[in-house]
């Protein structure tokens, strides 16, 4: 399983929710890159209610990016609640 490598990816770039966290699916086929984070899609949005994570983008039809920037900022743990 290949890793993402945030530092080759630009801030502007954006990574969808099988990229930042586990795919809850039972078929290992289906995940090709390794999770930023290893915790479940339920853990990643509380964490954004609570304001711990960004906040996705919401590009409809149910599919929401995130920014690497932000995604960074988590990482590096200068995240800031409610940052843009």
């Amino acid at each position: 399983m290949k890793a993402i490598d945030l530092s080759s990816l630009p801030d502007d770039a954006t990574l969808n929710i099988q990229e930042v966290v586990k795919n809850p699916t039972k078929n290992k086929n289906i995940q090709a890159v390794r999770p930023i984070f290893p915790i479940a899609r339920s853990t990643w949005y509380e964490g954004i209610k609570r304001g711990r994570f960004p906040k996705p983008i919401d590009l409809g039809n149910g599919l929401n990016v995130w920014r690497v920037k932000d995604i960074k900022a988590v990482v590096n743990g200068t995240f800031k609640k409610g940052a843009k």
